[in-house]
Order: C-alpha cells, then structure tokens, then sequence
C-alpha cells in the first residue's frame, strides 16, 4: 500500500508540473503549399523526436504514419475523405496539429517544437483533405 501511495503522490506531482494545452487560432491556408504530399512527409520526419523513426505514406485517401519508438511501435492514420477540423494547440514549448474525424476514427495528433511547422502541416493536411 506505501508503495501505491508514493506512485500516487509522484504522479500528482507530474501531473501538476504539467502545461495546460491551449488552443491556438489559425486558420489553414491550403494554397501556400504547392506539393502537399511531399510537405506533410518532410515535415513528420523532420518533427519525429529522439529515438523514434517515422515512415509516412500518403495516398489519395489516406496518410499513414508508421512509427518504431524506444517501447513502442505503431501507426497512426489521417482519413482524408473523413476530416472534420484540424486544429493547432500548444503545452509549454511543444505545439500540435490535431485532426477530427467525422466518422468515428481516432483522432491524428503530431507536435513539433516550431509553431511554423505545425502551420505548414495543418496547410498541408487540408489541402490533402479538399481533393
């Protein structure tokens, strides 16, 4: 039982040292990207933290990031034909993009250090959603 309530207290001092994620406005701007496809592969890979290795692959109707990380491995999807937002938030120094489905499908969540980034992601990504 000691041991659960020091888990309990070190993870209550995590969880209050943490950032809260705020939203940031923007709003996309698809005609800056001249090659999304290309754009949102650049930009995952350049945005993959330490000790990770991310593939993506885009295809008329579906991004699909592979990834391999230090205790996980996995893929996560963009359903270009199911995209209901995308939207920008920030925690601290890291920013996101996050992408709503509108079918039910797990939300696409990819941070970067450089708010830049993540705007040309969020244009690249709607622009692949509106073909």
């Amino acid at each position: 039982m000691t041991q659960l309530r020091t888990f309990l207290a070190a993870l209550a001092l995590l969880a209050a040292g943490c950032a809260p994620i705020v939203p940031i406005p923007y709003t996309p701007q698809p005609s800056r990207v001249t090659n999304p496809s290309a754009e949102v592969k650049s930009l995952i890979e350049a945005n993959t933290t330490g000790g990770c290795v991310a593939e993506p692959e885009v295809t008329a109707k579906i991004l699909t990031v592979k990834y391999i990380c230090r205790g996980a491995i996995g893929n996560m999807v963009v359903r270009l034909d199911h995209v209901e937002s995308i939207t920008l938030q920030q925690s601290g120094e890291w920013y996101r993009v996050l992408v709503h489905h509108n079918n039910g499908a797990e939300d696409f969540a990819w941070t970067s250090k450089q708010l830049e980034d993540i705007q040309h992601l969020a244009d690249a990504l709607t622009a692949l959603s509106k073909k």
